[in-house]
């Protein structure tokens, strides 16, 4: 049984370092707005965040199609290059960070 102020994370956090998705959080609650407070339970999950230098996207959808082959989800924002990539726990994050490290020149992490 969980709490109210208890919530799993439901999208890829682009900007908090220290969660990934589906981690259990506590929130605290100051008018009817959620502030994170404390991670309950991890995922396991990775979040890697991904920035391309390059503005061809087809070779950006070409990578990210092949990290949905490896079972990662992403998610990022519209116009720009920035993406957040959920390594669910049971990916070799390895290979995937070897794949991504194979592109080096054309996109950071």
């Amino acid at each position: 049984m969980y709490r109210t102020d208890q919530y799993f994370v439901r999208s890829i956090p682009f900007f908090a370092p220290n969660l990934a998705f589906d981690d259990l959080i506590q929130v605290e609650i100051d008018d009817e707005t959620l502030y994170f407070n404390d991670l309950i339970k991890p995922s396991n999950n990775s979040t890697l965040r991904v920035v391309f230098f390059n503005n061809d996207i087809k070779c950006i959808e070409k990578i990210l199609t092949t990290l949905e082959s490896y079972l990662c989800g992403w998610e990022g924002f519209v116009g720009r290059h920035y993406y957040a990539i959920n390594i669910p726990k049971k990916v070799n994050y390895i290979l995937v960070k070897e794949f991504l490290d194979g592109k080096s020149g054309f996109l950071d992490y």
